[in-house]
């Protein structure tokens, strides 16, 4: 088996592995199979005056034998794959991919190929073969509106979508915010005229973006076509869309209970807004920066409707022991209404800076106390003696 491997590295800037890797051209030729010339063009299956098919054609010199063609077509909105079973005769074979131009968006592509056996073992493969360049196609799903709006406690997207086909795709909008995206699915009747697409994201699925701004429809997908969109909705407030309880806005404090300028505990407030008065617990996981736990602790408490605060105690003797210092993460916090979890937050705050040394130690603890009962007792035989107690 031959195989090179070409790297592109530039002499003078530092790149990232990612980066690296993604320069590098791999090629593989086998005994059974090796793939001659490539060449591309356009055709018009529907004959209505515009090209709707890109071809790729491979000229092969190979063993006998059944193979499987992957070819990997990268477009701006994605990677497009063509996997295709071929019985060859030993020789030289034409080889085609497809590729419908509904799911096209550029004028000029790369590609790769991989061609393996029956028992998928690599044969073949080359990277970074570039088409000709093709204007003037049948073009694929243009979004070319969103519009949005609040119904009640539900969150509506209405796109408006050309299209130059009819059918029923599976469809998909993507909301993003803060790094994370929310998305609802669905299967669209679509028409070869201009639709009007509406999507629906429920009160708990906002609830739990904790979400407080303008979202960003950022894609669409319809069957295997992704369109990458930039369209921000109007503000919004997760609160407006709650049907049950949840937690928000946190603080913390060291509190000092016996005035000895040591944090006997450390106290995490959250806020919550409690929609049925009921019996709740609150589970927390809470680390330090370096992925140490501190402690992963769940209380319980009865709230009455309408805000309120709940706090999580942390005993300070625990951090002390751990050696262990801020600012402290809170990874997790869930809240629980009887069992069923109503609200959850990931990395849901991060403390003030605390110093393992200013929080009382175990031992501090037990000496304090040891030496507050020695007190006691020296003055109960104090007074026993003098015959002041009984």
């Amino acid at each position: 088996m031959f195989l090179m491997l070409i790297i592109f590295l530039p002499l003078v800037f530092s790149i990232s592995i990612k980066e690296l890797i993604s320069r590098y051209s791999f090629y593989a030729v086998t005994g059974q199979m090796n793939v001659t010339n490539f060449t591309d063009f356009m055709v018009d299956k529907n004959n209505n005056g515009l090209n709707d098919t890109l071809v790729l054609e491979f000229t092969t010199n190979n063993a006998a034998g059944n193979f499987i063609f992957a070819v990997d077509l990268f477009d701006k909105d994605g990677i497009l794959t063509n996997k295709t079973n071929n019985t060859l005769a030993s020789g030289i074979n034409k080889i085609n991919a497809t590729f419908s131009s509904i799911l096209l968006t550029q004028s000029r592509f790369n590609y790769s190929i991989k061609v393996y056996n029956s028992t998928h073992s690599l044969k073949y493969r080359k990277d970074n073969i570039l088409t000709q360049n093709y204007s003037g196609y049948e073009e694929g799903f243009r979004v070319t509106v969103s519009k949005d709006s609040k119904i009640n406690k539900t969150l509506r997207i209405n796109i408006t979508l050309n299209s130059p086909i009819n059918g029923t795709h599976r469809t998909t909008l993507f909301l993003s915010y803060n790094n994370s995206v929310i998305f609802s699915k669905e299967d669209k009747l679509i028409t070869s005229s201009i639709n009007h697409l509406l999507f629906n994201f429920g009160n708990e699925t906002l609830k739990r973006t904790h979400f407080i701004g303008n979202f960003t429809v950022s894609s669409v997908k319809i069957g295997r076509k992704a369109i990458k969109t930039n369209f921000a909705t109007s503000f919004y407030d997760f609160r407006d869309f709650a049907s049950t309880s949840y937690i928000y806005n946190f603080s913390d404090n060291g509190s000092d209970t016996n005035n000895n300028a040591k944090y006997d505990i450390l106290e995490i407030n959250a806020c919550s807004q409690i929609e049925k008065q009921d019996n709740y617990t609150v589970a927390i996981d809470l680390y330090d920066l370096f992925g140490n736990i501190v402690e992963a602790k769940n209380t319980s408490y009865y709230l009455n409707s309408g805000k309120n605060t709940i706090t999580i105690n942390i005993n300070g003797s625990l951090i002390y022991a751990k050696k262990l210092n801020g600012p402290f993460a809170v990874k997790s916090i869930e809240l629980f209404e009887n069992g069923t979890l109503v609200d959850q937050l990931k990395d849901a705050y991060v403390t003030s800076n605390y110093n393992f040394n200013d929080l009382h130690s175990r031992t501090q603890a037990t000496s304090t106390h040891s030496m507050s009962l020695q007190r006691f007792l020296t003055t109960r035989l104090f007074l026993k003696e003098t015959n002041q107690i009984f």
